[in-house]
């Protein structure tokens, strides 16, 4: 019986290892940037989860890059936040963004997604960029994901922000196992030792 109850937790786990998410705590909820790492200037930016719902962009949570008020900038200073991606089988990796200034438009900087340090998507206006879309379906084994905040010019600047949310991977390989194939694994486990306990009852 101990036996039976091992494979039978075996079978459920497998089928749901299958249903992992690929891209960890895309939609920040509980206002947390768990499962994304830091890198840049953390000295001149910060880094935190915002709430927002600006233009057609829907309310909620966003994990947001912002350069400190009044801050002096070298050309080239930035801030990211990353995490590596298995994109095997993935077709395309979508998201959300707005760029936007404390005190005005968002300028001196630069938005960016990049995979594996190529730049994929990237903005340099104020505004709200809705359901990006890009496309990773040539690509596959682990790549690092970035989202970046970047000044382009030297000066000292007001306070500048990327707001990012719904970072969703596409593709066949973040489909979950369907119920019913998780059912027949669970029945063709016990279906087997069920089979194999009569095979040992005695003639």
């Amino acid at each position: 019986m101990r036996k039976l109850v091992f494979y039978i937790l075996l079978m459920v786990g497998l089928g749901a290892s299958a249903q992992a998410a690929v891209i960890q705590n895309g939609s920040f909820d509980g206002r947390s940037l768990s499962g994304w790492s830091l890198d840049g200037n953390g000295s001149l930016f910060g880094r935190n989860v915002e709430y927002w719902g600006v233009g057609s962009v829907p309310a909620g949570e966003a994990a947001r890059i912002y350069s400190f008020n009044t801050f002096s900038f070298n050309s080239g200073d930035f801030a990211s936040l990353y995490q590596d991606v298995d994109l095997t089988g993935i077709d395309s990796i979508g998201f959300d963004a707005e760029l936007k200034g404390c005190c005005g438009n968002y300028v001196g900087f630069e938005a960016s997604f990049s995979i594996g340090g190529t730049s994929y998507w990237s903005a340099k206006s104020s505004g709200v960029y809705s359901s990006i879309s890009i496309d990773v379906s040539g690509l596959s084994g682990i790549h690092r994901i970035s989202f970046a905040n970047e000044a382009i010019f030297t000066g000292t600047f007001s306070s500048h922000w990327f707001l990012f949310d719904d970072v969703v991977a596409i593709g066949d390989g973040v489909s979950p196992v369907p119920l019913p194939a998780s059912g027949l694994l669970l029945f063709g486990a016990l279906g087997g030792f069920g089979f194999l306990r009569r095979k040992r009852k005695p003639s």
